[in-house]
């Protein structure tokens, strides 16, 4: 496909600010490899330029200027309306609304487009120009040919725009160079995996560190036991990233276990935002672990746990942005919890299997707010944000005092490990037999979520009942 990158505009053009990820992101203060990924994980930025993504499969995500004063910039690669690999480039204002874009991928999961702000436009705006400039030396890496044209065409292109009627789209003149090769995708991961450090901990877990980032990985296996299609042998992956002070930032759950030294994320009630930088560092650790596994640090991954750190990319690459939320309340309360339901239909005795992504958001203003953390339970299959899956829909918590997390209880004490159980307390039941499925555990999620938790005990209602759960649960009843 060409892409032409010229000076017409067309005015008014609804861009979606923050689009779902087609393919598995990174970022970070970004790369954290050698040579040219190292100027942006030391630090070594061109004044006020900070990168929070550069990764030649995903794109590029960062800011230029500081506090009031800056421009977020976002490429990504995607799928467009033709079925055909595209690119999306965006600059936004102060409060991650869209200001010039061009170019439009897929996305399934943009919220409403946020009113357009013409002086927090314009505001931004001022700063096109400079951050052209600064592009061109913190992209210099060839891997980047094509992200670096880009963003800076449309920072230059940006600068000269009439922002008084509203965001503006633009078409360039010229085709974008060639995308890197294959080869030299490859060379830049070899190159960023020189900074992951994993190793195989006695009781099985794999662990390591890249950067300030702690992760974390263990599989389950339960010989004999039904997957939510009816075949044998389930098996459950459980994946974590976090600061190396344990703040959270992105866990998966395969199944009830919430494994020792995780009790508190699922507890978390007021934790602070990390940041872009922090969060790109977290996409990017579960990027190269992902794309260099086991031959590149010498510790053999099961492929389950590989996956899982997969969709860490995914769910933490698109909340690297502030977003402003028009309709929020008035209140000044700082925090808010969503569910997002994620189903897939089967044709074993279930009929749809159910999985819940919760996400956890911090206020920075009466309308604008930035991504904390997210969980993600699988539910005994299938994981949210995993290919076979469908998002169902997501109920958006108000703003709150404290996070809304789902039910967490503490089975045995001393020092057995495994110790701590998320949602229903009841067995295992495919068929949702006096025993608990997927559907019932997203349910129950669901509910805690909304603040229902006091009618939906871990202990009882659809966790223990004789009824059944062959499909997964709307967002509303």
């Amino acid at each position: 496909m060409h892409f032409y990158w010229g000076i017409e505009m067309r005015r008014n053009t609804l861009i979606a600010a923050l689009t779902l990820a087609v393919a598995l992101g990174t970022c970070g203060e970004s790369v954290l490899a050698r040579d040219a990924a190292d100027v942006a994980a030391k630090g070594q930025q061109p004044a006020g330029l900070t990168l929070f993504l550069a990764d030649p499969e995903l794109g590029v995500v960062g800011s230029f200027g500081r506090d009031a004063d800056i421009v977020y910039f976002d490429l990504r690669r995607g799928i467009d309306k033709a079925g055909e690999p595209g690119l999306q480039v965006s600059l936004f204002d102060a409060g991650g609304r869209a200001i010039v874009s061009a170019g439009r991928v897929i996305d399934n999961s943009a919220g409403p487009e946020p009113r357009f702000n013409k002086f927090a436009a314009i505001a931004s705006q001022k700063l096109a120009r400079p951050l052209a400039a600064a592009l061109e030396d913190a992209l210099s890496d060839p891997v980047f040919s094509v992200e670096r044209t880009a963003l800076a065409a449309l920072a230059t292109a940006a600068a000269m725009a009439d922002l008084n009627q509203g965001r503006v789209a633009v078409e360039l003149s010229k085709s974008l160079p060639a995308r890197a090769s294959s080869a030299a995708v490859a060379e830049f991961y070899t190159r960023a995996a020189g900074n992951l450090t994993m190793r195989r901990e006695a009781d099985g877990r794999v662990t390591g560190t890249f950067g300030e980032i702690a992760l974390e990985g263990q599989q389950k296996v339960f010989l004999g036991e039904l997957n939510e299609d009816g075949t044998a042998t389930r098996t459950e992956a459980y994946s974590r990233l976090a600061t190396k002070q344990g703040n959270p930032l992105s866990s998966e759950y395969g199944g009830d276990l919430v494994p020792d030294g995780w009790e508190h994320e699922t507890n978390e009630n007021s934790a602070k935002s990390n940041g872009g930088v922090v969060l790109g560092q977290a996409v990017m650790a579960a990027q190269v672990l992902t794309y260099t596994t086991s031959n590149k640090f010498g510790v053999a991954i099961e492929p389950a746990i590989v996956e899982s750190f997969s969709r860490s990319a995914l769910a933490l690459r698109d909340n690297l942005l502030p977003r402003t939320d028009d309709n929020a309340s008035a209140d000044k309360a700082t925090y808010s919890s969503n569910s997002n339901i994620w189903y897939k239909n089967l044709a074993g005795p279930l009929a749809q299997h159910g999985a819940n992504r919760t996400t956890h958001y911090q206020w920075t203003s009466a309308t604008t707010y930035v991504f904390n953390h997210d969980h993600r339970f699988c539910n005994h299959g299938a994981c949210p944000l995993d290919a076979t899956m469908h998002n169902r829909c997501t109920y958006a918590g108000p703003k709150l005092a404290s996070y809304r997390h789902a039910p967490q209880r503490n089975t045995l004490t001393g020092s057995s490990s495994d110790h701590s159980w998320h949602t229903c307390n009841t067995g295992y039941s495919l068929l949702s037999y006096y025993g608990h499925n997927c559907n019932d555990d997203t349910r129950t999620q669901l509910e805690w979520i909304q603040g229902n938790g006091a009618n939906f005990s871990p202990d009882h209602n659809v966790c223990n009942d004789a009824w059944g759960a062959p499909t997964t649960p709307y967002c509303t009843w």
